[in-house]
């Protein structure tokens, strides 16, 4: 079926020029002039098919394929101009499952930006958040913090997982800290249910997006999480929440809202994996590969990830935080992104201040 689709496309490449004079904006016209001969490059055209192979892509029919085509073209031209930069960038973007894809479609398709409903009603007013920020702490224990701590490294963080195309982050988010926790108090690491906080948690919505905190709460009135095992995850909610054991040592008895801007937050991660939000409906984010993000990002969350550690790049110089996604492995750095710790924002890069949290297990 793949190669019928392929054969259909290259037959309709000729059709590309055409096409696009016909309602397509300025900047796309450009593109197509300036990378003519791209779009008729036999070895470029075998790494679309390459790619589409990898992340087992399939398109209903030729013009999709050559709509998909262009957009995938148009993503490779802006991960090369960004990555051929002099001097060197922090960070490298990269193709992923989310290529041919446009920056909207992308955050319709993860719930970000202005397609996120679960944030939206929980997010603290900004005169909260930056009273959270301004609680600084002692110098004396920030003197105490290490300079590097990697809890991936420290056994505590499970493998990373794929949430698919269910709003399921904040999901992914509390059950990666609820296993770190976990694993700090008893040294066993389990992987634990998204699932059930999908199926059972009532107060969030399920792929519609959710929170952190109130995860904990269900957890904590539940009396633990169970198994990934017991429970798998099928990317959407089902009608009835299942019956199972909860794993030994993941009840929770309390959960902290991280305070203090970035040493706040160094102090928690020193201490455990912590749930926190940011914004990740950028470009920049939807292509990172490696380094660290220092690209501009909006403060205003629309993602649950985990924030595994921090430290100092070597080769850049540029202090970050080590985040944990639920984009798969092939997103990303093997899964994870580093964002830079520096910020103009009160809120953090990306907003990472704004609601981190951590829960405490029995």
């Amino acid at each position: 079926m793949v190669r019928l689709q392929i054969t259909l496309f290259l037959f309709s490449v000729f059709q590309l020029s055409s096409a696009y004079q016909a309602g397509t904006d300025e900047a796309t016209l450009k593109f197509i002039a300036r990378n003519n001969n791209d779009l008729n490059d036999s070895a470029l055209r075998k790494k679309f098919v390459s790619w589409m192979d990898t992340f087992e892509k399939k398109y209903k029919n030729s013009d999709e394929t050559t709509n998909r085509f262009v957009t995938w073209m148009e993503n490779h031209m802006l991960i090369e101009e960004h990555n051929s930069q002099a001097p060197a960038p922090s960070f490298l973007l990269g193709h992923n499952q989310f290529s041919d894809l446009t920056n909207d479609e992308f955050q319709v398709m993860n719930n970000l930006g202005e397609y996120n409903l679960g944030f939206k009603s929980k997010i603290p007013a900004d005169t909260e958040t930056e009273a959270a920020i301004e609680e600084a702490l002692p110098a004396r224990i920030l003197s105490d913090l290490p300079d590097y701590v990697n809890w991936v490294e420290g056994g505590a963080v499970t493998e990373v997982k794929n949430q698919g195309q269910c709003g399921s982050c904040w999901a992914f988010s509390a059950t990666a800290a609820v296993e770190g926790a976990k694993y700090l108090s008893t040294g066993e690491l389990v992987d634990l249910s998204v699932q059930e906080l999908l199926d059972c948690d009532d107060v969030d919505l399920a792929c519609k997006g959710g929170y952190m905190d109130d995860a904990f709460k269900f957890v904590e009135n539940k009396g633990g999480l169970c198994s990934w095992t017991d429970y798998a995850y099928v990317t959407k909610k089902e009608e009835i929440c299942q019956k199972c054991d909860a794993v030994s040592g993941t009840q929770v008895k309390e959960y902290i809202d991280v305070k203090g801007g970035e040493a706040g937050l160094m102090e928690a991660i020193a201490q455990q994996p912590v749930s926190i939000g940011i914004n990740a409906s950028q470009l920049a984010f939807q292509f990172y590969k490696s380094g660290v993000l220092v690209h501009q990002c909006p403060p205003r969350i629309d993602h649950g990830v985990l924030a595994a550690g921090y430290g100092t790049d070597e080769e850049s110089g540029e202090s970050y935080w080590l985040i944990k996604n639920s984009w798969g492995d092939e997103w990303g750095d093997a899964g994870y992104i580093k964002i830079a710790r520096t910020s103009t924002s009160r809120k953090g890069k990306c907003g990472i201040y704004t609601i981190p949290s951590r829960p405490v297990v029995d």
